[in-house]
């Protein structure tokens, strides 16, 4: 299944879902193949949070895209199910599992126990070795504990 990171730069390049001359009656569901595209995307990344599963130190999530593979650059939004433990990785499932990558604050330092709390909202980015932890969101209701 094509993803929008197999969409290219160049307009012109692009003719995978609507080539030249195509019939008339194959338009509406090359349409609505892009538009799933940009649907996936957007859930996984802008308007929406994967929830996390598995444990604290091995944490998984299920990616609307169909990723096969680490790439640099790939990013997704999770809610984590359960606060980090001690030296915390995250395996994504696409088209398959993408392999465990830990995860490190943009500043070079490993994740570690506690920071990830229960209930936030962290937006991930793979920079070709391991998974950055961007940004962060206070956990659900913590101001009323």
């Amino acid at each position: 299944m094509a993803e929008i990171t197999s969409l290219s730069t160049t307009d012109a390049s692009n003719t995978a879902r609507f080539p030249e001359g195509m019939a008339p009656s194959a338009v509406n569901d090359a349409a609505r193949a892009l538009e799933g595209m940009l649907g996936r995307a957007f859930k996984d990344t802008i308007d929406g949070a994967l929830t996390t599963a598995g444990t604290s130190t091995a944490y998984t999530c299920t990616l609307n895209r169909q990723e096969s593979a680490w790439y640099t650059g790939l990013q997704f939004t999770v809610k984590w199910h359960t606060a980090s433990g001690a030296t915390p990785t995250i395996n994504p499932t696409g088209s398959g599992a993408l392999g465990a990558k830990s995860l490190y604050w943009p500043s070079g330092t490993q994740v570690t126990t506690n920071d990830l709390p229960s209930g936030a909202v962290s937006k991930l980015y793979y920079d070709g070795t391991n998974v950055q932890v961007l940004t962060t969101t206070a956990r659900v209701g913590a101001a009323s504990d």
